[in-house]
């Protein structure tokens, strides 16, 4: 291998490392992002469970708000048409920011492991997860942050 040829392997690996980690922002920034219309309560439009398979909709299991001046997200579960839990997505064991595994959700420091309930499934973690109450009307998630 040239000296060329390998400088253009090497540019082309980090181009795509770039790119992929731009993609990764994208997909992060298209996470639901809640209005706020006071310190303690957060609105969430419902449409934001929605997603289009063909013709049909279907509905996402959670998603992940990031409310402004907080400084850990909160996952909202959807368990039915009008059943929603919010959970702050930080680890009762050190504090941690979890990762949300479909219907779990994991501290990444520690492998403590939470329901979507909030419940310990495996700690260290002894505590449950912080759960916000949750409200709802025909178009809007509302969750009370106080």
């Amino acid at each position: 291998m040239t000296r060329q040829e390998f400088l253009k392997l090497c540019g082309g690996g980090c181009l795509g490392f770039v790119a992929m980690t731009a993609l990764g922002g994208i997909a992060q920034a298209s996470a639901a992002l809640p209005f706020q219309d006071d310190a303690n309560k957060v609105m969430v439009e419902k449409c934001k469970f929605e997603k289009k398979k063909g013709d049909e909709v279907v509905y996402r299991k959670y998603i992940k708000i990031f409310p402004g001046d907080m400084e850990y997200p909160i996952v909202i579960y959807r368990f039915a048409e009008n059943d929603y839990l919010a959970i702050l997505l930080k680890c009762t064991h050190r504090g941690t920011e979890l990762n949300v595994n479909g219907d779990t959700i994991s501290c990444p420091a520690h492998d403590s492991e939470f329901s979507n309930k909030g419940e310990v499934l495996n700690g260290p973690a002894d505590e449950p997860l912080k759960i916000f109450t949750v409200t709802s009307d025909e178009q809007f998630i509302y969750v009370n942050l106080a």
